[in-house]
């Protein structure tokens, strides 16, 4: 008996039982076997065979443990009927011939039971015939829970806050598990954590965990849910809900000991591990690791078994690791028992849904088969009518199905579309219908659930119909007006978003999820924006000399995902090869970017996207072969990153304060606030191009953090990439309006360069907007534009090339206050400056000279 109790405690419930039947043949109406016996049924919940064993052990032995059990067991059951003898039980119970560490939870169950019948009257009487046999705080504590019963909330929580203050080192472990349960229901969970956790530490007998980990969970503690849940495992506890629970946190914190701790129990459960197979083989699926996936149909539960919340994930990896035909009789099979829940609708949808791994099911059938879908009209006037040909003896109405016995499916059956099927037949005249449609029956529920799930879901539903009438007139536009408008719309909404993202501080990650994408994504879409700035940096000399000042003394750059962007999009991912410098990513940082190509590749068809801008509606269409490249790429960067940096969890994140944890993970994301708390580290410097992240980075954690130019600007220094290579990327990131980029002269040259020396290309028109401002310093742009002039004048071009460009600058300078002085100085010192280019310098003067002479005419160059 001793052995049953403690394998059910380690949750081997078949030895246990093989146990309680043994010891039930030795001795089959001793009180404690029966009890033991019962006590093994609830392992395996079969609760009404529990209850035959513990009602003939009452009637054969009516003590106090038996009645307890008993009671319990009613409740735990909690028909009506249960409870109302569950309390004539409880009252047989002589409290004071009960052990004093019983009391607290027979009287609790005894209020409980009058709760359940509102008999407030009757639990006040019983509460006052059994206070004298118990402790004060088991006393108060009862108080307590007949105030919450009775629905007064505020007294419950005085009544606690009494009995708390009434514990002493004597009072036993069940009286403090429930004054810790009262805390939780009154609302107050942070007073009952530290009860809980006592017990939990001092690994009390009998006390559920459970209860520790829902508290947990109600004050978000997750660093408290992860290390219970690690502790329990090292206590040898392999039970499935507590994986599942403790998995669904490592997934967010720690990913990888999610994987482990699955492959654990998968390793130590060979014969129930259907769920957690499934669960690792999503992650196999989210994180491009096919070796994860066991996508076999014989892996996953059987339809009529799986849960809910796991039927989309059971299709995908059954779709796309394993036989997409496969998925689609499994989703079909599931809808069938789940009709009336959008879960099984979303997952037929992707089963069906037309990509990379699309089941090769024909769109349209030649004849009625076995599994057809048919769609006829009775002759002359009817209604076009949907049947199912099912084989089965239970058709189901929401499948239109009938079964193939049926005097319907025998008459349609080998037929064809326009051919004539009776019916019915008739003494005066058949009933006969012509066949207007034949298609498999995934097909039909496929578009039924396409057509319908907005009617039958409203806001859950995750498709949206839109009917599209034909013009009168012939004008495509017109019947699609509902589209377009939404187009616009939707850009109009792009457009305040950015104006907010320019006006307020606002971070990457905010203005990403604004059209449901990310940080990565939003830095990409800024940058492509004309007259869109990036924010990155203030520019200010002082966060400048800091910013290179932290990159020198660093032992790690953590690189988070704005800085990615900015390198892919300079075509400078090279650099995080280098070893002069120890490159990490946060955990999530990768597991975002998997989840992303992961998507791509699952849905891996040709797209195209309607766009409104400029007043106009574009369509930008990307090929099956644009895609395969784009793909590609993205691998091989994610394999870049895997082989250059290190890949690091930031469980620190979940100890933060839950509300400020939310908050940084609602703001910056869950990548980015991983981020952050990596880069918080004194030996760490954050490289992040966004702004109002670093801002707060260093405001909440004290980090150090720079930005791209800074980095390149060091690896510029540092011999790490060519003077050519830094002036092209700085020039890149002016076009992007990169807030605070500096340049220089070769810069400067490089922009124009990129913009085929045209003014009103990019990178040049960008820049030419600095050089405008009047909130600039002339004097530096003056001395980089003379420097560019120089270097101009040496380049390989037609002498009206660049004099075009130099043109451009005149006039913007002597647009501007005391540029003309510059200006005029600068012609007069042009022998000097040009020193032995003397070819160069004959070509500057006469450009200049007419210039001038145009500009003081009057007649193209203003004053």
């Amino acid at each position: 008996m001793l052995r049953v109790d403690i394998r059910l405690l380690l949750k081997k419930t078949a030895e246990a039982e093989r146990d309680a039947e043994h010891v039930a043949h030795l001795d089959p109406e001793e009180p404690g076997v029966m009890l033991a016996l019962a006590q093994v049924r609830f392992a395996f919940d079969r609760i009404d065979d529990a209850l035959v064993i513990l009602q003939r052990a009452f009637e054969l032995h009516p003590r106090a443990d038996v009645a307890y059990a008993y009671a319990q067991a009613l409740q735990k059951r909690g028909r009506e009927v249960d409870f109302d003898l569950a309390l004539r039980v409880l009252l047989q119970i002589s409290i004071t011939d009960l052990r004093p560490e019983l009391r607290p939870a027979t009287v609790t169950n005894t209020i409980q039971c009058f709760a359940k019948k509102n008999d407030w009257q009757g639990a006040e009487a019983y509460l006052a015939r059994v206070s004298e046999a118990l402790s004060p705080v088991v006393r108060t504590m009862m108080k307590g829970y007949l105030a919450l019963h009775q629905g007064q909330p505020q007294d419950a929580q005085r009544f606690a806050a009494e009995a708390r203050g009434l514990l002493t080192e004597n009072v036993n472990a069940d009286t403090k598990e429930s004054l810790a349960r009262l805390f939780v229901l009154t609302g107050r969970p942070a007073d009952a954590l530290p009860l809980l956790q006592d017990l939990f530490d001092k690994e009390t007998s009998g006390f559920d965990p459970r209860n520790l980990l829902t508290c947990a969970a109600k004050l978000d503690r997750d660093d408290l849910i992860m290390q219970t849940c690690q502790t329990l495992r090292d206590r040898g506890v392999q039970d499935w809900n507590l994986i599942e629970f403790e998995v669904q946190y490592l997934e967010k914190y720690k990913i990888n000991d999610a994987i482990r701790v699955l492959e654990s129990f998968i390793s130590s459960n060979p014969g129930n591990n259907q769920l957690a197979k499934l669960r690792l083989s999503f992650i196999g699926l989210r994180l491009n690791k096919p070796e994860l996936a066991q996508a076999r149909l014989q892996d996953l539960p059987l339809v009529e078994e799986l849960p809910l919340r796991y039927v989309v994930p059971a299709v995908q990896v059954l779709k796309y690791a394993g036989d997409p035909h496969e998925a689609v009789e499994y989703a079909y099979q599931f809808l069938r028992l789940h009709f009336a829940d959008v879960e099984a609708h979303q997952a037929f949808i992707i089963s069906m849904m037309p990509d990379a791994s699309i089941s090769k099911i024909p769109p349209s059938l030649d004849t009625v088969v076995p599994g057809s879908a048919v769609c006829y009209q009775e002759v002359p006037h009817g209604a076009p009518t949907w049947v199912v040909l099912e084989d089965t003896d239970n058709p189901n109405s929401d499948f239109e199905e009938v079964p193939l016995s049926s005097p319907v499916a025998t008459a349609l059956m080998g037929k064809r579309v326009r051919e004539t099927a009776v019916l019915a037949k008739g003494a005066m005249q058949d009933r006969t219908a012509t066949i207007l449609e034949i298609m498999p029956k995934f097909v039909r529920r496929y578009q039924d659930t396409m057509g319908e799930m907005q009617v039958r879901f409203g806001p859950a539903s995750t498709v949206e119909s839109i009917r599209v009438a034909e013009s009168p007139d012939g004008d495509p536009r017109k019947g699609v007006e509902v589209i377009l408008a939404s187009v616009e719309r939707r850009a109009a909404a792009v457009a305040t978003a950015r104006d907010r993202y320019t006006q307020l501080p606002a971070s990457l990650h905010w203005y990403g999820m604004q059209f449901g994408s990310d940080a990565y994504q939003a830095l990409m879409n800024l940058a492509a924006e004309d007259g869109q700035p990036v924010k990155c940096a203030q520019g200010s000399p002082l966060e400048h000399e800091q910013a290179l000042r932290s990159l020198q003394t660093a032992k790690e750059v953590v690189v988070d995902m704005s800085a990615l962007a900015t390198l892919r999009l300079l075509g400078l991912e090279k650099i995080l090869s280098s070893t002069n410098f120890h490159f990490t990513v946060s955990e999530r940082t990768w597991v975002t970017l998997q989840e992303k190509l992961s998507h791509s590749k699952l849905f891996a068809t040709p797209r195209g996207t309607l766009y409104f801008k400029d007043g106009r509606h574009v369509m930008y269409e990307e090929t099956a072969t644009e895609k395969e490249e784009r793909i590609r790429e993205d691998q091989e960067f994610i394999k870049l990153l895997e082989n250059t940096c290190e890949v690091r969890a930031a469980p620190a994140l979940a100890a933060i304060e839950p509300e400020k944890r939310e908050a940084l993970e609602k703001f910056f994301g869950s990548y980015g606030a991983e981020s952050m708390v990596l880069g918080s580290n004194p030996d760490s410097v954050l490289w992040t191009d966004d702004l109002i992240q670093a801002q707060t980075s260093a405001q909440e954690f004290g980090s150090r953090r720079v930005w791209t130019q800074i980095v390149l600007s060091a690896f510029a220094d540092m011999g790490l990439l060519t003077a050519d290579e830094y002036a092209e990327a700085t020039a890149q990131l002016l076009g992007m309006e990169f807030v605070a980029t500096q340049f220089d002269s070769l810069s400067l040259l490089a922009v124009f360069r990129l913009a085929s020396w045209s003014a009103a290309k990019r990178p040049a028109a960008q820049v030419l907007k600095t050089f405008s401002d009047p909130t600039t310093d002339v004097r530096a742009l003056f001395r980089i534009f003379v420097e560019f002039t120089i270097r101009i004048y040496k380049e390989p071009l037609s002498p009206d090339t660049r004099c075009s460009v130099t043109s451009i600058f005149l006039d913007i300078f002597s647009n501007r206050p005391g540029g003309m002085q510059l200006l005029t100085s600068f012609r007069h010192s042009s022998n000097a400056l040009f020193n032995i280019n003397a070819v160069g310098r004959e070509q500057f003067d006469e450009c200049f000279d007419r210039w001038s002479k145009q500009r003081q005419s009057g007649l193209i160059y203003p004053p």
